[in-house]
């Protein structure tokens, strides 16, 4: 009971204490107060932790702050604070994985042409091709011809042997396969090995005998045909011609009974000026005058083909 009286006493005298502005002793660091109590009058006084209560007091202390009550019940939500200012730019973080390929875009609109190029170098002629070789016509270096199943180009410009009188013959010594004027291009190919003999085909069926037809008449004799030609024989003989401006002439007379149907001559490079038979004293047979236009003495060969004159 006389504890409860001065904890109230106490508890009395802070509260007047509070209100009116009592000096009070000072208060330890230990935050513990020290007073004493007057049991008769029932006074309260706070004392220094060194001082001591009067006979008539009784020593009371207590401390400055009380125990620690239980935590209070959660207040309510405060209001949203304001956006507080930007942070400083973070560290750059490691690179990511390469993402996957995206679908290709759609195709771009064509550009415009680009300007045109500088002309290039004029190419070559290259080959032309002539068919088959023509003794008497005239090629140039590149020209194409076939011979003899060959083919060859030309590369050495080729021309005949022409004259007024006399006309255009084939310039010998300079025709395919000569390699002064010409170069092989592709061979002739090697005839193939005969290719194996195919199966026999089934025979057909017999067919139905026709119906023996009636004898017709006997037609009258024909008239009698032309004699054949018989007795062919060749008559040839030769000369040899000075050369420039000589004229070579050989008369061939054909055995007696026959005649001549046809002749000619053979050389390098003489120009027949006269070919044809003839029937005179000498005989019936064929003469050919020609012409010696070369540097060199010529061979003049003549031939006259003769037949039974009946």
């Amino acid at each position: 009971m006389r504890s409860h009286v001065i904890t109230a006493a106490a508890s009395a005298l802070i509260a007047s204490a509070i209100a009116g502005g009592i000096a009070f002793a000072a208060i330890p660091s230990s935050g513990v107060i020290n007073g004493c109590y007057q049991k008769n009058e029932g006074n309260l006084r706070v004392i220094d932790a060194n001082e001591s209560c009067h006979p008539s007091e009784v020593p009371i202390s207590w401390n400055q702050l009380g125990a620690e009550g239980p935590q209070g019940a959660m207040g309510p939500e405060g209001p949203k604070g304001d956006t507080g200012p930007t942070g400083a730019t973070g560290a750059t973080g490691p690179a990511g994985a390469t993402g996957a390929t995206g679908p290709a875009g759609a195709t771009g609109a064509q550009g415009p042409a680009g300007p045109t190029g500088a002309t290039g170098d004029k190419g070559d002629p290259g080959f032309t091709f002539r068919g088959m070789f023509d003794g008497l016509a005239s090629y140039s270096p590149d020209d194409v011809v076939t011979s003899g199943g060959s083919t060859y180009v030309n590369v050495q410009p080729y021309s005949p042997i022409c004259s007024a009188f006399a006309g255009c013959v084939e310039r010998p010594f300079t025709t395919p396969p000569s390699t002064t004027h010409w170069s092989l291009v592709a061979a002739k190919g090697d005839t193939g090995a005969t290719g194996a003999t195919g199966p026999a085909g089934p025979t057909g069926p017999t067919g139905a005998a026709g119906a023996t037809g009636a004898t017709g008449a006997t037609g009258p004799t024909g008239p009698a045909g032309t004699p054949g030609v018989s007795g062919y024989e060749i008559v040839q003989a030769s000369v040899s011609v000075p050369a420039l401006t000589s004229t070579g002439l050989i008369k061939l007379v054909c055995p007696p009974g026959k005649r001549p149907v046809g002749g000619g001559h053979m050389s390098f490079d003489m120009f027949p000026n006269t070919s044809r038979p003839f029937d005179d004293l000498d005989g019936t047979g064929w003469e050919v005058r020609a012409f010696n236009g070369d540097t060199v003495i010529d061979l003049f060969k003549v031939y006259a083909i003769c037949v039974n004159s009946n």
